[in-house]
């Protein structure tokens, strides 16, 4: 699916805990990918005196932090960020959540059909150019962790010289439940009984130094 913009209503204090940013010690240039059409966090940093930037299809315009694309092309030179993020934006489809719940939506073979044809080429292209974009041995944050495509991605990424890890959540985590509630009926049950500890922790993909 396209990314929908929706990064954009979440409030910074959520967004800081499940990336691992700790705003006083953070000395750098940073990259939110999928930063929302209102670009919420990263104005939010720049507030701190972080140099954050955002990129996102969903802007308004293009600003002098501010890229209106989308993530298989970062406009920035190589080694140019301290850290790269994505929050629940540009990777939900690499879930094994999602892929799960997709299987059960509409079927083994179109859920695969879709994952192949849609979702999958955009999201390895992002994480190979947010690592380009990358200075060496700093870190690209994704959560939720995607499993399923980093499973595929595992032995290609490794023998780039990228780690690959994944960091428990501390702190403000939001409710996975809490959000089933408020949809459609039809979606809680597919939705139920499907493992989701995928959204307590974050991926850390870091670059070789």
């Amino acid at each position: 699916m396209p990314y929908d913009g929706l990064t954009s209503e979440y409030p910074h204090n959520f967004v800081l805990p499940n990336i691992g940013l700790d705003v006083p010690t953070f000395d750098g240039r940073l990259l939110d990918i999928g930063c929302g059409k209102h670009a919420y966090l990263v104005r939010r940093l720049r507030t701190f005196g972080i140099s954050a930037e955002g990129i996102d299809p969903e802007l308004p315009e293009d600003t002098s932090f501010l890229m209106r694309q989308n993530a298989s092309y970062i406009p920035r030179p190589d080694g140019y960020y301290d850290l790269a993020a994505s929050h629940n934006a540009h990777f939900k489809d690499g879930l094994e959540l999602n892929q799960a719940a997709a299987i059960r939506l509409v079927g083994q073979a179109q859920a695969d059909f879709q994952y192949l044809t849609r979702c999958k080429e955009p999201m390895v292209r992002t994480i190979y150019e947010a690592l380009r974009v990358l200075k060496r041995g700093k870190r690209f944050i994704i959560w939720p962790t995607p499993r399923y495509l980093l499973a595929e991605l595992r032995e290609e990424l490794l023998n780039k010289g990228v780690q690959i890890s994944e960091e428990r959540i501390e702190g403000n985590v939001g409710s996975f439940e809490d959000a089933l509630t408020r949809m459609p009926f039809h979606v809680q049950q597919h939705m139920s009984g499907i493992p989701k500890d995928e959204l307590d922790y974050r991926a850390v993909l870091t670059k070789a130094a």
